[in-house]
């Protein structure tokens, strides 16, 4: 399960509603490219690729007007710093792809042909939408699961109708509350020893989408948020998507291996306690960070990671 299946009627906008100007399509765009890396941290994927019946039909989101400015609105994205250079990057090679759909099975969703919800289904994986409404109604694409009919020739060369489910991201809120696509997280961290948190930046969505804080805001406020499951829920997220597997509870804490280096999940500082070996204690991180806080009677310094 490693493609997200573009719903490319989300923005054929014969069927849904177009925005009203560029900084709607601006923001529209920014909720897909957020949707999208939420699925690919969470899925530990190195590789997820945005597919649709029309190659690059992404660009249709901001250049409704003619103006062509798909391109430019992601760099202006990655200026006003909602976006990195490197997020930046790997969504322009994810859009690149394409794929030409056969004609059977067909999928139609009201009576409209869903390439994406279609090849999501078949392959049990996530089509992505966007949050804009229909033409037809005020209803949104900002649902986890869609009802669609696959038309398909039976072997008497008769077309059968049957209805399907497809599920869909449209929000971070989605991968977060309705998917918990991180259960089945499978990246492995191949070098543990050269580097803690190889996918440290892309965590951020994990944070964002549990409590809607970067992660600045979350330890300035840590101690305010007492959901102790949502601090776990965090600890064990990041842990999975950097590589680290879960060996064992130590402790009552959730601990996660890499080697011969151990992580359990402290939710009270919500930090990860740091061991070499079992019983080496060298002290705490921080879940986005690769320093490891010491806490003396006499001092609290800060080692870096060699």
């Amino acid at each position: 399960m490693g493609d997200l299946y573009f719903n490319e009627l989300s923005v054929d906008f014969s069927f849904s509603v177009q925005p009203q100007n560029e900084e709607e399509a601006k923001d529209l765009l920014l909720q897909f490219i957020q949707a999208y890396y939420a699925y690919k941290v969470s899925s530990g994927y190195d590789s997820v690729y945005i597919l649709s019946y029309v190659r690059l039909s992404l660009t249709y989101i901001v250049d409704v007007f003619g103006t062509g400015k798909f391109f430019v609105f992601l760099n202006e994205l990655e200026s006003d710093n909602k976006i990195t250079d490197e997020e930046k990057k790997l969504f322009k090679a994810a859009i690149s792809e394409t794929y030409i759909p056969e004609w059977n099975p067909e999928f139609y969703y009201l009576n409209h042909i869903a390439f994406g919800f279609g090849k999501a289904y078949l392959n049990k994986s996530f089509s992505i939408s966007f949050s804009n409404n229909y033409n037809n109604g005020g209803n949104s694409w900002n649902h986890y699961v869609f009802k669609i009919l696959e038309h398909r020739l039976n072997n008497d060369a008769r077309i059968e109708y049957i209805d399907r489910l497809s599920n869909n991201i449209s929000t971070i809120k989605h991968v977060v509350e309705n998917h918990e696509i991180w259960d089945k997280c499978i990246y492995i961290n191949k070098h543990p020893s050269r580097k803690l948190l190889p996918k440290k930046n892309q965590s951020e969505f994990v944070v964002k989408s549990l409590t809607g804080l970067n992660w600045d805001d979350f330890y300035k406020n840590q101690q305010r948020i007492d959901n102790v499951t949502i601090k776990k829920k965090i600890g064990h997220i990041v842990a999975c998507i950097n590589g680290w597997q879960e060996c064992r509870t130590k402790d009552h804490r959730k601990t996660f291996t890499a080697g011969n280096r151990y992580i359990a999940i402290d939710t009270e500082n919500s930090t990860f306690e740091y061991y070499i070996g079992t019983d080496d204690h060298k002290g705490e991180i921080k879940f986005h960070d690769e320093q490891i806080i010491t806490k003396k009677v006499e001092e609290t310094r800060k080692i870096e990671l060699a």
